[in-house]
């Protein structure tokens, strides 16, 4: 039985409530080196869906999906790393995950970095140009209230309204403060309230 044929049959598992039959054909599937099943597996434990909460066994195949091939898992691993106190090696797994583009990754490494007081900008700004809508927010947050760069109302609002197209609901939010209160912008009350009620609707891709 293929990898794929496992993972459909592991996800009918899921969806049924099957967990300890899914998780057994999850292990199988990553024993054979498939990461969205090596990913799954960590979910399952992050989540503790159908298993123990269990933060360590996440980061273990976590990493492992990572190793196998998975750029967002090591992003995911890092930042499961930080909830345990693992900075080394959060900072580790988010640098691979940046280094090879992950969108998450890059932005994820880019705060890690502005946190320990070092410059993460450059990836903060690449995460953006690559399409990551919270990256987008951030930046806009950022300029707007002059923190790690100069402020720039203009700009924030440029960064806001990027993120709100991109359906990301603190964008959404952050636009409508703009137009409402005329930052960056003109004041226009109907784009405010219409931005505002997007807000409060999630996202479905």
């Amino acid at each position: 039985m293929t990898n794929n044929e496992l993972l459909e049959i592991g996800t009918n598992y899921l969806r049924n409530g099957k967990f300890k039959e899914a998780l057994e054909i999850y292990l199988k599937a990553s024993q054979n080196g498939s990461y969205l099943a090596t990913y799954n597996v960590a979910c399952m434990y992050y989540f503790g869906d159908g298993v123990e909460k269990d933060l360590n066994k996440a980061l273990e195949y976590y990493i492992l999906a990572g190793s196998q091939g998975d750029k967002e898992a090591m992003s995911h691993a890092g930042m499961v790393a930080l909830e345990l106190g693992k900075d080394s090696v959060a900072r580790e797994q988010l640098e691979k995950s940046a280094k090879l583009n992950s969108l998450a990754g890059l932005y994820n490494y880019g705060m890690f970095l502005i946190k320990n007081k070092e410059d993460g900008l450059d990836y903060i700004f690449k995460a953006c140009e690559l399409g990551n809508g919270i990256a987008m927010n951030t930046i806009g947050e950022f300029y707007e209230n002059g923190i790690n760069l100069e402020k720039d109302l203009n700009k924030a609002f440029t960064f806001y309204k990027k993120s709100a197209d991109l359906r990301v609901n603190q964008g959404e939010a952050n636009l409508a403060r703009c137009y409402k209160e005329g930052i960056g912008v003109s004041k226009d009350l109907e784009l405010a309230e219409k931005y505002l009620e997007l807000s409060r609707i999630p996202y479905e891709d």
